[in-house]
């Protein structure tokens, strides 16, 4: 029972990864991404209160973009809006 959450978390990501980068039938592509997505939220919810935490915050922190990222576009919108308020594009 100890590895069951990882057995199931690396499974769905390989079937996920699979389905994304080898499988070119579309309706076998369909299926293997599903079955890795439910692999996944089974190992998710099968792990333990500290692993979830950790891959939370990992997908976090992969996910979200890094604040200097977030200032730039800012700024490329302000350029932007300021840009079409005098007329151009």
């Amino acid at each position: 029972m100890f590895l069951t959450h990882w057995v199931l978390l690396v499974i769905g990501l390989g079937s996920i990864w699979l389905g994304v980068n080898k499988i070119t039938e579309e309706v076998y592509r369909i299926a293997v991404i599903f079955t890795g997505f439910i692999l996944l939220v089974w190992g998710f919810s099968a792990a333990p209160a500290i692993v979830q935490l950790l891959l939370e915050m990992l997908f976090l922190w992969v996910v979200l973009p890094s604040p200097a990222a977030i200032r730039v576009g800012v700024r490329d919108w302000h350029q932007t809006i300021s840009l079409r308020r005098r007329g151009r594009s």
